[in-house]
């Protein structure tokens, strides 16, 4: 779980700079990474939706779930979707990563 959630913040981090292959001014983007600091404490803390949204996006893999492995309070579901959740997110930065490769626009030009 630990392996995953490292690779997940990988991806994620990686996903988030792909769009600079295309965009010019990628400021906005840079500054998802504050959100980041939300999955630093148990998702235990937050309500329902800020949960959720947490382990749609996968932020509570990445620090929750391994501890809540540890005392044995995760469901097979949660590990299921630890594990789906970096094929996703690889999936998604090789799509962005081949947008990027094809619109990609030098700064200098």
């Amino acid at each position: 779980m630990g392996l995953n959630g490292a690779v997940i913040m990988g991806l994620l981090f990686f996903i988030m700079a792909e769009p600079c292959l295309w965009m010019i001014r990628t400021e906005g983007f840079m500054r998802l990474e504050e959100m980041f600091h939300l999955a630093t404490r148990p998702d235990g803390i937050y309500g329902r939706t800020v949960r959720l949204i947490l382990t749609a996006i996968p932020l509570t893999v990445t620090a929750s779930f391994p501890a809540r492995l540890m005392v044995k309070t995760i469901s097979l579901w949660e590990i299921g979707w630890s594990f789906a959740s970096v094929i996703i997110l690889a999936a998604v930065s090789r799509k962005l990563w081949i947008y990027g490769l094809r619109r990609y626009e030098s700064a200098s030009s």
